[in-house]
């Protein structure tokens, strides 16, 4: 591989795809399902952590509660989530960044904690999935249940393909990514109206903050990745 080649690290739910309000009512399903008070958006985008479990505690749920339950709530959201991502599309100016990008040989990498078949079937309805090199996510719901670290999967995948981080932006809707760029050397991009609040976002100091995907234009130039 061409070791200079730019390659751009996207997450997928509340990123690349606009499902932040399926997934409030996915979680708020589980919520329900333990007699739970639901919760807002609001409650959501300041709560929301990985491991999930964390953003179970912040939210009602005890550790013995967690202990029994976490397969069930982990049933409930991903029927909920599959009934209701075929009514979900790209954010604003996804599909466009992808296209450009694509055109200027920038390769594509989704690094998530959502499930490979999940976003294959979601590219393949929305004609995107030829835009992307590889899907770094959970095999299934079983190898889902181990949550482990997005940082570490994309680390390792960079050093096997001599990826070099001063080629590479991550962006995504979380503080996460951001603590991902530190890790990694990334460039880090966040963007708002996803998970997490926009106070939280800046509290973490990435390189980038966005509140669309019609930004990209002028960050993507600005790093040589569309001259």
């Amino acid at each position: 591989m061409n070791n200079m080649e730019r390659f751009i690290v996207w997450d997928w739910n509340g990123t690349l795809i606009e499902d932040t309000p399926l997934c409030v009512a996915c979680f708020n399903a589980i919520l329900v399902h333990g007699g739970k008070k639901q919760i807002d958006i609001l409650r959501y985008q300041n709560t929301f952590e990985v491991p999930i479990q964390k953003f179970y505690l912040k939210n009602g749920y005890s550790e013995s509660e967690l202990s029994q339950a976490m397969d069930a709530f982990q049933h409930i959201f991903h029927d909920s989530y599959d009934r209701g991502i075929l009514s979900v599309g790209f954010r604003e100016g996804a599909k466009e960044t992808l296209q450009t990008t694509h055109e200027h040989n920038v390769r594509h990498i989704i690094l998530s904690n959502h499930l490979i078949p999940s976003i294959e079937n979601h590219l393949n309805r929305m004609d995107a999935k030829h835009f992307f090199w590889r899907i770094l996510a959970h095999a299934n719901r079983e190898a889902q249940k181990t949550w482990s670290s997005k940082g570490e999967h994309i680390k390792e995948f960079m050093r096997h393909h001599g990826l070099r981080p001063e080629n590479g932006l991550i962006i995504g809707d979380t503080p996460e990514e951001t603590h991902i760029a530190r890790q990694t050397g990334l460039t880090s991009i966040a963007i708002t109206g996803g998970f997490a609040t926009e106070e939280r976002l800046h509290e973490v100091k990435p390189d980038y903050v966005i509140d669309s995907l019609n930004e990209m234009p002028s960050i993507l130039s600005a790093r040589g990745f569309t001259t």
